[in-house]
């Protein structure tokens, strides 16, 4: 999104476009996914890359690690139920709160989870509670069917 958001706000001027790259996420922040901010600091320039035009964005803030695991929270998670797939009826009930206080159109909640994550009583957890709140104009659903799952890859 941030990356999109900059494209646009490039190619009009348009300010509506303009997002700051310190709340945004960026293509840069994949370097930083399941690395630690030690790490980051110097990553591109031990590898020989901190004046490559390929990298630039990463002089703009910096490159945000992005913890990956589900036990925590950051810029990409700030609702976390962990394995046990609890999170995706907290993103329901995420979404009802902010009916509740009245926000408009915005924000709009997104819940992920894995497939392994979304048993009959997670699942049902969340469509009752959706159902019921009448959130569905603000929450939307994506899951995951990445079978080897976070650890798995190398």
């Amino acid at each position: 999104m941030g990356e999109a958001m900059a494209r646009r706000h490039a190619a009009t001027g348009d300010h509506r476009y303009h997002v700051d790259p310190e709340v945004a996420l960026l293509p840069i922040d994949c370097l930083g996914f399941r690395r630690g901010a030690g790490v980051l600091s110097s990553l591109l320039k031990d590898k020989g890359l901190i004046d490559d035009p390929l990298f630039a964005q990463a002089k703009l803030r910096g490159i945000r690690p992005l913890a990956g695991h589900s036990e925590t929270t950051d810029l990409i998670n700030d609702v976390n139920g962990g394995p046990s797939g609890i999170g995706i009826a907290t993103a329901a009930g995420k979404a009802a709160f902010w009916d509740f206080m009245g926000a408009g159109a915005s924000p709009k909640i997104v819940g992920i989870e894995g497939e392994f994550a979304m048993t009959s009583g997670h699942s049902q957890e969340m469509k009752t509670q959706a159902v019921a709140q009448q959130v569905g104009n603000r929450l939307s659903k994506l899951r995951s069917v990445y079978h080897a799952g976070i650890d798995a890859w190398g």
